[in-house]
């Protein structure tokens, strides 16, 4: 049984202070942080485990999604998710961990613009995931940030999730070669000049920051453009 422990608001205890306190206790719970931002973050012996917003997939749907894993690992695996997937043939752990990570920041992230939320933390509670794999808090927060910084960049040449991307049909001059990163691949396989960004989210299973930053780059070389 857990029991609540600490509880405020982050204007009392910015975000970034109540983690690494949770990380130097090596505590063991899962943070929940209500209004706009409700999302609930898993800690444990002081690491982030797992990762919640109530406006998003669950991991195991996402994991789907990306062909991390199959339907069938996940109706195979039992209340420790996390052990039992990476004990199924031909499901990478790294990739698990690498999609757990980015699950956790793009978590962290948005609670870095909402100083008045209010949170809890309920000591010993467990990671439904069941705590397989441990990200550091401090790694965590600055990836979160640079996220952010990003953001800034990308809200610059993407105006709304509602954007239509289409190929740009004549590359300017300066541009007479454009390399595009592996990662880019799976948005550029997809861009039809009928697909929002928004539907690109959705389609490729990634989440909004990659899709946008993949965005953001091919914008930056005329390859794509955006409509309304």
């Amino acid at each position: 049984m857990s029991s609540s422990s600490l509880n405020a608001s982050f204007e009392v205890l910015p975000l970034a202070d109540l983690v690494l306190l949770l990380s130097a206790n090596r505590s063991t719970g899962v943070l929940r942080v209500g209004g706009e931002q409700a999302c609930d973050l898993w800690l444990v012996d002081g690491s982030f485990t797992f990762a919640a917003r109530t406006d998003e997939a669950p991991f195991g749907e996402t994991l789907v999604r990306q062909r991390i894993a199959t339907a069938d690992d996940l109706a195979a695996a039992g209340d420790d998710l996390g052990s039992a997937l990476i004990e199924r043939p031909g499901v990478d752990a790294e990739r698990v961990r690498a999609a757990l990570h980015d699950r956790i920041v793009e978590t962290l992230f948005p609670l870095l613009l909402a100083p008045d939320a209010t949170f809890d933390f309920a000591d010993g509670e467990a990671d439904p995931f069941g705590g397989r794999f441990g990200i550091a808090v401090q790694d965590a927060l600055s990836a979160a940030r640079q996220r952010l910084d990003d953001w800034k960049a990308i809200a610059a040449s993407i105006p709304s999730l509602g954007a239509v991307v289409s190929l740009n049909p004549d590359l300017p001059a300066q541009h007479a070669e454009v390399r595009i990163a592996a990662a880019d691949w799976a948005v550029v396989a997809l861009v039809d000049g009928r697909r929002s960004v928004g539907d690109l989210v959705r389609d490729t299973g990634r989440n909004a920051y990659d899709v946008c930053m993949a965005i953001h780059r091919l914008a930056a070389v005329d390859a794509v453009r955006l409509g309304g």
